[in-house]
């Protein structure tokens, strides 16, 4: 494996293929569950764009964003696009929102993604979802995408519609597993049946703002390192993605600590953080804009220990819930 980088500012100097061949070389595939979420607060500050230019520009901004990751050497995305809950904004917005369904095919940077051998899969209950005559284009053009991408060799990029109740479906893949071998399915026959391909463990989980792991089915095994963004997924750039890299890589894979042979100074500061209330994933609603924020608990000189922090920003936890701000 080639060297490690010396620390996260010479990480963020790297060029992006050094990044690509270093995260390549770590032992198993880097599986990234990621939703592009926040996009409307996004669309907010392209001023003057028109309403009718929202989707034309999300799914721009999405395939380059999705194509930054698999270039630093992710080898598989899943992201969660649309649920239930996102019906629950009306049928106007979801027409308007599952529209973007007919414009991966024919945007740009996807179709390089595509000739570059990268994979396509749609997962959850989207076919009952849709089943209305109305949606009957989208769920064609999930289907043509799969099909004109099934030949790749590349990474895989796996998008979730309607993956919030998926146990019905799975319940039904085992049985009909079973039927055909005459033998209880393992979790990888499982995995396969439901998503198309064999998908490897989740790896780590990027969402925007409230802590929320969700809409990753049978991947997620509860060892996935979790962050979440304080702005908008279109906001990431490439300097939060690799700071993310770096933790997940570098930062948590340090030897467990033997409190024992702590010096006395180390076991004092331990004993004293240990004391301090502090809760991550704390929020207000901010009285202007109506909108959850994160309230983050005050540790006195980690930002000095930490080292300086890039534009971007993002924090970490280990909370499951449902999500809040979609598409």
């Amino acid at each position: 494996m080639p060297s490690p980088p010396s620390g996260l500012p010479e990480f963020l100097d790297w060029p992006t293929e050094r990044v690509a061949g270093w995260v390549a070389d770590h032992p198993g595939p880097l599986v990234a569950g990621w939703p592009f979420n926040g996009t409307r607060r996004w669309f907010l500050g392209h001023r003057g764009a028109r309403r009718e230019d929202y989707l034309s520009t999300l799914v721009r901004r999405q395939a380059e964003f999705y194509r930054m990751v698999l270039d630093h050497g992710v080898a598989a995305i899943l992201a969660p696009s649309f649920g239930e809950l996102n019906l629950r904004r009306g049928e106007e917005y979801a027409r308007h929102a599952l529209g973007g369904l007919l414009r991966i095919g024919t945007d740009e940077v996807y179709q390089e993604l595509f000739r570059r051998g990268v994979r396509v899969r749609f997962y959850g209950d989207y076919r009952r979802a849709l089943a209305a005559p109305e949606y009957r284009p989208m769920v064609e053009a999930c289907d043509e995408i799969m099909a004109a991408t099934a030949e790749g060799e590349g990474p895989l990029l796996l998008f979730g519609l309607f993956a919030d109740g998926p146990y019905q479906n799975i319940a039904g893949l085992a049985v009909e597993s079973f039927r055909k071998n005459a033998e209880v399915p393992d979790r990888g026959t499982l995995i396969e049946a439901y998503y198309g391909v064999p998908v490897p463990d989740l790896s780590f989980f990027v969402g925007f703002e409230q802590p929320q792991l969700f809409d990753v089915p049978l991947v997620a095994t509860g060892w996935e390192d979790l962050y979440f963004t304080l702005n908008p997924t279109p906001e990431v750039g490439q300097n939060q993605l690799r700071e993310i890299l770096y933790d997940h890589l570098v930062t948590r894979r340090v030897p467990e600590v033997e409190y024992e042979r702590l010096p006395e100074e180390a076991k004092a500061r331990i004993v004293d953080e240990g004391r301090r209330a502090g809760t991550v994933g704390l929020g207000r609603v901010d009285p202007l804009t109506g909108l959850w924020r994160p309230v983050l608990p005050e540790v006195e000189g980690f930002a000095e220990r930490s080292g300086p922090r890039s534009p971007g920003s993002s924090a970490s936890a280990s909370l499951e819930s449902r999500p809040d701000d979609g598409p």
